[in-house]
């Protein structure tokens, strides 16, 4: 997937993505990916299903709520500022690092294949589909099977698994009410 197509497939993701858990409906997104994590444990591994929260609406030094402005002060100036498609929020992507934030504060987080960020529950870019759904046991699949998606009960919080052969390509985590 080329680089134009790829953020176009982020923004349709990032319209949509709300529109999943009120209709059901899958989306399509992912890609191959050559950075593996496959060998790094899954941490705090889970037996029973466990309520999502904001306080695992992080990867790495990202989390939902940040400010731009710590944003910036952890990894430098953005390689593109931008407005998010449908709201007028600001969007900065960090390409070199593979991460994409909208809002101020923040309430949607993309992590592509240059990621190295891990969320509270251990899963990152490389992670097995295994490990997901360990990690997060009431996560439902989605678009033929190809994703992971996983919400709050009072649907607030979201997060979105994209897989391609098994492994975890890109990770969506969103506030729908910010």
């Amino acid at each position: 997937m080329t680089f134009l197509n790829k953020k176009r497939a982020i923004l349709a993701t990032v319209l949509i993505i709300g529109m999943i858990s009120l209709s059901g409906c899958g989306f399509t997104f992912g890609q191959d990916t050559k950075t593996s994590h496959s060998d790094t444990p899954v941490m705090n591994k889970i037996s029973e299903p466990k309520e999502l929260t904001k306080t695992d609406l992080s990867v790495g030094k990202l989390f939902i709520g940040q400010t731009l402005e710590s944003v910036r002060k952890e990894f430098g100036e953005p390689t593109i500022m931008s407005i998010l498609h449908g709201n007028g929020a600001p969007q900065w992507e960090y390409s070199s690092q593979g991460l994409t934030v909208g809002g101020d504060p923040v309430f949607l987080i993309i992590v592509t294949n240059k990621s190295t960020g891990i969320t509270p529950r251990g899963i990152q870019i490389g992670s097995s589909e295994e490990d997901v759904q360990q990690a997060y046991p009431n996560a439902k699949r989605v678009q033929y099977n190809t994703q992971l998606f996983v919400e709050s009960e009072d649907k607030q919080y979201t997060m979105a698994f994209f897989f391609s052969e098994g492994t975890v390509t890109d990770i969506i985590l969103t506030n729908e009410m910010p």
